[in-house]
């Protein structure tokens, strides 16, 4: 199926995820801002399934995942542009739960590719 693109599709994540930290640390800049957005090398990948296999239900589900990581990346955005200190704990987990089902829709499809 698409065995090659899923592996480049794992280090993109992990590239994803490095952006996302820059925001749970509160390091945030206006380039690492730029970095979250629709236009991350793993949304094109996850685009180019979308085009070619998206009739496959792990497909969906992984654009569904991603573009609820990028919603929590607003979120994050927000408030800390609005000056709150604190991000809210659940907020944390609720990107670490994401990111764990992102990381397992791309094993699922790797497992897919071998049969």
């Amino acid at each position: 199926m698409f065995k090659s693109d899923l592996r480049s599709a794992s280090p993109m994540l992990i590239t994803l995820r490095e952006s996302f930290d820059v925001f749970l640390n509160d390091n945030i800049t206006l380039e690492s801002i730029e970095k979250i957005g629709f236009e991350t090398e793993l949304g094109k990948q996850i685009s180019s399934f979308l085009i070619e296999f998206g009739d496959n239900y792990n497909v969906k589900n992984l654009d569904f995942q991603y573009q609820k990581i990028l919603q929590i990346g607003k979120d994050i955005r927000y408030l800390n542009i609005s000056d709150d200190e604190n991000l809210p704990d659940w907020l944390e987990f609720e990107f670490e739960t994401v990111f764990r089902k992102i990381k397992r829709i791309l094993l699922i499809l790797e497992r897919e590719e071998l049969n």
